[in-house]
C-alpha cells in the first residue's frame, strides 16, 4: 500500500483594501467627537463665562424645583434664591413648584408647570417674556423697567403700575387684568385695550370665547402682607364678576397646599367681595362657582416684629470730654427689606428730625449730636410687592459732657475707654436725677389697617398700646384729623392698654395715646391711620317676576285684576324694600313703598288703579339688627312693565303675553 504525499499549500496573508469611504467615516467620527466635546466644554463653562455678563433679574422666592437653561446650552441648572437670570434664559417650573423673579424692579410670579423665555423686544429693545405654557402673574411698579409678554403670538404691553394674570394651555390664552391697563396686540394685528377687572379668552385658532369668570382686583397677584404678632389680621378680597348671573353665589377657599387637599378657610355665598382672616404663612386661594374654578392665586402673610436696635443701647448715657462723640448706630438685618429709614430726633414724637436718611446697610455713623436726650428709630422698607406698614423700632439715649451736675470734672477712670464712653444708667450716678420719658408704642391695629365695614358694625374694634415705663395717667384719642390730639372726635381718659370701640363710621381715622409716666413726663405715640371700608352691598335679588318688559293687555285686566311680584331670597337679608313707580316724560312718581320683612312677594290687588302707562318696580335686600338699625343694604334690582289698555273709544289690538314669559 503506497501513501501519496501531497505538497502543502502556501497560505497567503489576508489583505484588505482601505477604501476612501472608510477614511471618510473615520474623519466624520473624529469631527463629531471634537464637536460634541466642544459643546460639552462650552456648556460646562457657560456659568463661568456668565460672570462677565450683566443679569436682567434675580430669583427672590423659590419653592421646590425651578430650572434654567442658558441660551445655546444643553444642560439645565437648578436655581436657588438669589440666583441671577440672563437674557435668553429658558426657565421652567416643575409640578407643585413656584418662583418669583425680580426683573428690573418688576415682579414676575411663575406657577407650577410653567415655561418661559426671557427675550429682547424687537421693537424697542425692552425685555419681553415669552410664555410657552403655564400661568404667570405680573405686577409692575412705576420705578421698574418696561416689560411685555408674548403668548401664542399675541403681544401684551403692560403699563407701569398694572397687574395681571395670564394662562397659556390647551384652552388657549386667558388674560385677566387685576389693576391698571394693558394693550393687547392680537396675532391678527387687532389692538385691544384691556382695563382693570376685565378678562379675555383667546382660543388657539385666534377666536375669542366668552366664559364665566371672576377677576380679583384686590389683593393684587404675588402680594405679600406684613402682619404684626398678636394682631387680628384681615384682608379684603374684591373681584369683578364676568358672565355670571345675579343669583350665582361664589365660594372662596384657602389652603396651605396647591392641591387644596385640605381647605383651611372657606367663605361661601359670596357676591363680589369677602373679608378674610389669615395667620402668617403661604396661602393658596381659589374662587369657585359650583365645581368651576373662576380664579386662583397665592399670597404670603409675613409676621414681622421690626428690627432689633443694638447700639446705642436703650437708656445709655454717653459722655464726651472735648469733641462731640462719633456714634455708631447699629441694628439687626431684615432679609426682606430693600433698605432702612433711620430717624434721630430730640423730640419723642419725631416731629422735628435731626437725621432722616435711607441706609442700605445695618449701621450708620453720626457725629454731630450734642448734649441732651435723643430718640432714634429704624424702619425697614420693603419692595412694592410687600403690603403693610412695618413697625418702627424705637430707642433712646442721653449725651452728657464730661462734668457732673455740680460742674466738677469727672474723674478720668469714670469714663470708659474709647470715644464715646458708654455707661449703663443702672451704674451711673445721674440715673435718678436724669430720667428719660416713657416710649409709647401703638400695638394694634397696624398702621394703614383696612377694616371691613360690616365687621366693624357687628363686632367691637380693639385698640392696644404699650409703654416701656409705668404710667400714672393716659388718654386715648380717635379723630378724622391727622393730628388727633388737637382735634379729637373720641377721647377716653385712663382707658387701660386695651380700648374697645363699639362702632366706627366709614372713612379714614387717626388714633394715638398720650400718657404721663411716674417721673412726670408726658409722652405720645406717632398717630396711626386706619380706614373703615364701606359696608359691602347685598346682591340683587334673582328671579324677579314679572320679567323685564312684561306687558298687560285688556284681557289680562278683565281676567285677573291683580299683579303678584316675586323674587328669590338673598342670603344675609332679613327684609326687603319693595318700590313701585310710574314712569312719565317728566320723571318718576313713587306710587308705593313697603317693607316685606322676610317675605319675597308683594301683591298689587287692583291693576285698574294704575291705569295705562309704563311702570317700574324695584326690590332691595337689607339686613336689620336686633336693635332695629339697618346694618347692610343691597343692590337694587329693577324691572319695568307696561299696562296697555285702550283709551276710551279705541279698540285694543295688542295680544296679551303670558305672565312670567
Amino acid at each position: 500500500m503506497s501513501v501519496e504525499h501531497t505538497k502543502p499549500q502556501k497560505i497567503e496573508p489576508f489583505r484588505s483594501r482601505f477604501r476612501f469611504r472608510d477614511i471618510l467615516i473615520v474623519v466624520i467620527c473624529i469631527g463629531g467627537m471634537i464637536f460634541f466635546i466642544r459643546m460639552f466644554w462650552n456648556d460646562l463653562f457657560q456659568t463661568i463665562y456668565l460672570q462677565n455678563v450683566q443679569p436682567v433679574g434675580t430669583i427672590i422666592i423659590k419653592q421646590n424645583v425651578v430650572q434654567r437653561r442658558i441660551s445655546d446650552r444643553v444642560l439645565w441648572d437648578r436655581l436657588a434664591v438669589e440666583s441671577p437670570v440672563y437674557m435668553g434664559d429658558i426657565i421652567r417650573v416643575a409640578d407643585l413648584s413656584a418662583a418669583t423673579i425680580n426683573i428690573e424692579g418688576q415682579f414676575l410670579e411663575l406657577n407650577e408647570n410653567t415655561l418661559i423665555r426671557i427675550l429682547r423686544s424687537a421693537e424697542d429693545g425692552s425685555i419681553q417674556i415669552e410664555l410657552s405654557e403655564g400661568k404667570l402673574g405680573l405686577v409692575t411698579t412705576e420705578d421698574g423697567g418696561n416689560l411685555s409678554l408674548s403668548v401664542n403670538g399675541n403681544i401684551i404691553d403692560v403699563t407701569l403700575g398694572a397687574a395681571l394674570n395670564v394662562t397659556s394651555g390647551i384652552d388657549g390664552t386667558i388674560l385677566q387684568v387685576n389693576d391698571g391697563n394693558v394693550l393687547l396686540t392680537l396675532e391678527s394685528g387687532l389692538l385691544r385695550d384691556i382695563g382693570s377687572g376685565s378678562m379675555i379668552i383667546i382660543e388657539n385658532d385666534g377666536t375669542e370665547r366668552n366664559a364665566p369668570g371672576a377677576v380679583v382686583t384686590h389683593p393684587l397677584p404675588n402680594v405679600r402682607y406684613l402682619k404684626t404678632p398678636g394682631d387680628s389680621f384681615f384682608i379684603s378680597f374684591e373681584w369683578n364678576r364676568i358672565n355670571l348671573n345675579a343669583s350665582d353665589m361664589l365660594r372662596l377657599e384657602f389652603a396651605a397646599d396647591r392641591t387644596f387637599g385640605r381647605a383651611a378657610h372657606i367663605y361661601e355665598n359670596l357676591n363680589n367681595s369677602a373679608q378674610v382672616s389669615l395667620n402668617d404663612g403661604i396661602w393658596f386661594w381659589r374662587l369657585t362657582l359650583a365645581n368651576t374654578v373662576l380664579s386662583t392665586g397665592r399670597l404670603d402673610v409675613i409676621e414681622k416684629t421690626g428690627v432689633s436696635l443694638f447700639s446705642p443701647a436703650r437708656n445709655r448715657i454717653i459722655r464726651y470730654q472735648n469733641d462731640l462723640p462719633s456714634l455708631s448706630f447699629q441694628w439687626s438685618e431684615d432679609e426682606d427689606a430693600s433698605h432702612y429709614i433711620l430717624e434721630i430726633s430730640d423730640m419723642q414724637d419725631f416731629i422735628i428730625l435731626k437725621t432722616n436718611t435711607e441706609v442700605s446697610a445695618t449701621s450708620f455713623v453720626q457725629s454731630n449730636l450734642g448734649q441732651g436726650i435723643w430718640y432714634w428709630r429704624v424702619k425697614p422698607v420693603y419692595p412694592s410687592n410687600i403690603i403693610g406698614n412695618p413697625v418702627y423700632a424705637n430707642s433712646t439715649f442721653r449725651i452728657l459732657h464730661g462734668f457732673d451736675l455740680d460742674g466738677a470734672e469727672i474723674a478720668e477712670e469714670e469714663i470708659l475707654e474709647g470715644q464715646p464712653g458708654m455707661i449703663p444708667l443702672a451704674e451711673n450716678p445721674l440715673e435718678d436725677s436724669a430720667p428719660i420719658p416713657a416710649v409709647i408704642t401703638l400695638v394694634s391695629p397696624v398702621q394703614a389697617a383696612r377694616l371691613d365695614g360690616l365687621s366693624v358694625l357687628r363686632a367691637p374694634t380693639v385698640f392696644r398700646w404699650e409703654s416701656d415705663k409705668e404710667t400714672t395717667s393716659s388718654k386715648f384719642v380717635l379723630s378724622r384729623n391727622a393730628d388727633p390730639l388737637q382735634y379729637p372726635a373720641v377721647e377716653i381718659e385712663n382707658p387701660g392698654q386695651s380700648i374697645t370701640i363699639n362702632r366706627i363710621d366709614e372713612g379714614v381715622w387717626y388714633w394715638t395715646v398720650e400718657a404721663e409716666d411716674i417721673d412726670g413726663f408726658v409722652s405720645s405715640a406717632q398717630p396711626r391711620q386706619l380706614q373703615v371700608l364701606a359696608v359691602s352691598l347685598l346682591p340683587v335679588p334673582a328671579n324677579m317676576r314679572p320679567i323685564q318688559g312684561y306687558r298687560i293687555d285688556i284681557n289680562r285686566v278683565r281676567n285677573q285684576r291683580n299683579i303678584v311680584f316675586t323674587w328669590s331670597a338673598v342670603p344675609g337679608a332679613n327684609f326687603y324694600t319693595f318700590s313701585l313707580f310710574r314712569i312719565s316724560p317728566t320723571g318718576r312718581e313713587l306710587i308705593n313703598r313697603v317693607n316685606t320683612e322676610n317675605r319675597t312677594t308683594w301683591t298689587l290687588d287692583d291693576i285698574a288703579a294704575l291705569s295705562r302707562g309704563t311702570f317700574a318696580w324695584q326690590v332691595e335686600a337689607n339686613f336689620r339688627n336686633q336693635a332695629g338699625n339697618i346694618e347692610q343694604r343691597g343692590r337694587i334690582g329693577e324691572n319695568t312693565f307696561v299696562i296697555d289698555i285702550p283709551v276710551p273709544g279705541v279698540e285694543a289690538n295688542i295680544p296679551g303675553i303670558l305672565y312670567g314669559n
